[in-house]
């Protein structure tokens, strides 16, 4: 598994108003845009944000996945569980 860490600066798009005549500007905010990758038979696979667009990946059989998903909590958003993910690909 690898990890493409990448930062992208949330600009905000419109300014606060807390009472008449006072504005206040909102800060902008880091966001994060991690994305990580699978290669398995020589293929990269850059892992989706939800569980159906994985599932979709064909990776492991429908009823497979959901049932590791299950068991295991999968996140597809942290590291510590895509890598139990990467173990059970790998057994």
């Amino acid at each position: 598994m690898y990890i493409y860490p990448k930062k992208l600066i949330k600009i905000p798009e419109e300014k606060v108003s807390t009472a008449p005549g006072n504005v206040k500007e909102k800060v902008a905010q880091w966001k994060d845009d991690n994305r990580f990758i699978i290669i398995k038979n020589n293929v990269g696979y850059i892992i989706p944000k939800s569980h159906k667009k994985m599932s979709d990946l064909k990776l492991l059989k429908s009823d497979d996945y959901k049932k590791f998903r299950k068991k295991n909590k999968l996140n597809l958003k942290k590291r510590e569980s895509l890598i139990k993910f990467i173990d059970y690909l790998n057994s």
